[in-house]
């Protein structure tokens, strides 16, 4: 079975159990390109700023997936900023803003904590409720990747506590100090090892001066895991 046929059947479920509003389809834009990718990554953002106006006007499900692999938001150059560099660490700064945002995000999974479409921000309190919730739904969406590395984008002690921490090794860092967890997707001795990368939100207020040395951080760090797991 494909990836985005085991996203649909996910999300028929969830939204069977559940009326969301704006109910995010979020996950893999270009399964191809995910599936040949060597390194398999998955960002989990906090929810989808869709505009309560918007909500309004549409409360069905959202194709974000569609938007990724046709034509991506201004916004998303921030996560090509940061995804360009993982699979090419050591390309120019200059050179990742000039890649292009639908190539540079089509070897990645993106998912959103919160799945109802929200606003400009959201309280922390919200995502908790949200992932305790659904606890059982969003560590099925992440099992569809089998993601080496899953960036957790502000949303990295929630993501610990509230989906995983029952089979997570205690807090790490990587010598340049980006924060992590070692897990086994669902817990048994078998299980894919799969690190939990305790990140920064693209949206935080680091300015453009330091906007480099973030994206690279990240760069480094995953490329420092895959060679310690390779050892």
């Amino acid at each position: 079975m494909d990836i985005k046929k085991k996203e649909d059947e996910l999300f028929d479920k969830w939204m069977a159990q559940d009326e969301i509003k704006c109910f995010i389809k979020d996950g893999c834009p270009s399964p191809d390109a995910y599936s040949k990718s060597e390194l398999k990554i998955i960002f989990i953002l906090k929810d989808a700023n869709m505009g309560a106006k918007y909500i309004l006007s549409n409360p069905g499900p959202y194709e974000q997936r569609e938007e990724l692999r046709t034509e991506p938001g201004a916004w998303w150059k921030k996560i090509r900023n940061w995804c360009v560099p993982i699979l090419n660490p050591k390309i120019k700064w200059e050179q990742v803003k000039s890649k292009s945002v639908k190539e540079s995000l089509a070897p990645f999974a993106f998912m959103q904590l919160k799945k109802a479409g929200g606003g400009g921000s959201v309280q922390n309190e919200t995502l908790i409720d949200f992932a305790r919730k659904y606890k059982e739904y969003i560590r099925a969406q992440i099992a569809i990747y089998q993601p080496d590395f899953i960036v957790c984008c502000g949303v990295g002690e929630i993501v610990f506590k509230e989906v995983f921490s029952e089979t997570a090794s205690s807090s790490m860092s990587t010598p340049n100090g980006v924060g992590y967890w070692t897990i086994r997707l669902n817990g048994l001795p078998d299980e894919k090892i799969t690190h939990i990368i305790d990140f920064c939100h693209p949206s935080a207020r680091f300015g453009e001066k330091a906007a480099g040395t973030v994206a690279f951080g990240l760069s480094q760090a995953i490329n420092f895991l895959k060679n310690q797991s390779a050892e």
